[in-house]
């Protein structure tokens, strides 16, 4: 009996030891997760520390040798891969190309020698000399006989503010504009290659043909829903974080008319940002469809604001449009140029630029 009893001491002793032995385990397998994640959140904070000091360093250096004044917080805009700041959709990076273009305009005021223009103003344009001179002594082929011949080009620098345009911009053609041939390396047959700045026409290829723009239309929803939606004010941006519901009118015209879309669902609610990049990055015939029904209750009702929009840039001759997402229609056109002077009032407002620059 004392022996069963020897034994069955012996056995309780070794479930403790087995028990403590378990106990321990867990408790060193607890200790090696949470140094795992002590580990991970040193590691975040480090790189975290090395974004914040190597963002300043790298805008420097952009700035250096682009020439541009990149802000910190648009090169940290440019790397995230998240929601736009309201903050970063303010202001305007192209002042030094707007201070070679004065340089150029005050050396032809009361200089002669086109090589004493500043080197950055010739680099800006990427233009030889012989190409500058050109450019600075001759009139554009289309200007009105009646008027005087040009001795310059006239410049158009990007408004900083998120206003309307409020002259007319004509692009125009001179003597080293090319004309692409059949045998160029370009698909279309409809093509215009514009400079924005002076607004001479680099090459072309059926520019003055009317054509449907197709998908190119949502880059006039984007222009005409920006300017009636949002407003930049000193405190920053405000109308981006506005709500608005995809209703099912919505969604059943893009399903029965097989538009691309952003994705949005039946009923959902989503801001005035998430509906103006819907409209652009993935071409989203819902997201330009709920802002047109949001701004003006119908798509036929903001059509007209859009057309509007073509009175203002001029363009209204050549160019006409029956929707907002560019489904075809005998009278939904444009010409090449029409699109270019709508994609330069679209670059020239700073809420669309950023939205078309986005990736």
């Amino acid at each position: 009996m004392e022996d069963f009893q020897m034994i069955l001491d012996e056995i309780s002793k070794m479930e403790d030891a087995s028990r403590s032995r378990e106990r321990a385990r867990r408790w060193r397998a607890i200790q090696r997760k949470r140094r795992e994640r002590r580990r991970k959140k040193l590691t975040l904070i480090g790189i975290a520390l090395c974004c914040a000091l190597t963002v300043p360093i790298v805008s420097a250096i952009a700035a250096h040798f682009l020439g541009d004044t990149v802000s910190a917080s648009s090169l940290a805009l440019l790397a995230a891969d998240t929601e736009v700041p309201e903050e970063a959709l303010v202001g305007d990076l192209s002042a030094p190309r707007a201070d070679n273009l004065s340089a150029i305009e005050a050396y032809v005021a009361d200089a002669e020698n086109p090589e004493n223009i500043p080197p950055d103003a010739v680099d800006s344009y990427l233009w030889s000399l012989a190409d500058l001179r050109d450019f600075l002594t001759e009139a554009p082929k289309n200007a009105p006989s009646s008027a005087p011949a040009q001795t310059s080009p006239v410049p158009s620098t990007p408004t900083p503010a998120a206003s309307s345009v409020s002259q007319t911009f004509t692009p125009k053609t001179w003597s080293r504009t090319i004309t692409l041939g059949d045998s160029a390396e370009i698909g279309s047959q409809y093509a215009v290659l514009l400079d924005a700045d002076t607004g001479y026409i680099r090459a072309e290829r059926n520019s003055d043909v009317k054509v449907s723009p197709a998908s190119m239309t949502k880059v006039l929803t984007l222009l005409v829903a920006t300017e009636k939606l949002i407003k930049v004010t000193p405190e920053g941006v405000k109308g981006m974080d506005t709500k608005v519901t995809i209703t099912r009118p919505v969604t059943n015209y893009c399903y029965t008319n097989n538009c691309s879309v952003a994705g949005f669902s039946t009923w959902e609610t989503v801001t005035v940002r998430d509906l103006l990049y819907g409209c652009i990055l993935p071409s989203g015939a819902d997201a330009c469809l709920a802002l047109a029904r949001h701004i003006s209750g119908s798509q036929e009702a903001f059509v007209e604001l859009m057309n509007q929009k073509l009175q203002q840039l001029g363009i209204s001759d050549t160019a006409h449009f029956t929707n907002c997402i560019g489904l075809y229609n005998k009278d939904h056109y444009c010409t090449m140029r029409d699109m270019a002077v709508i994609m330069k009032a679209a670059m020239d407002h700073s809420i669309c630029r950023v939205i078309l620059n986005a990736r």
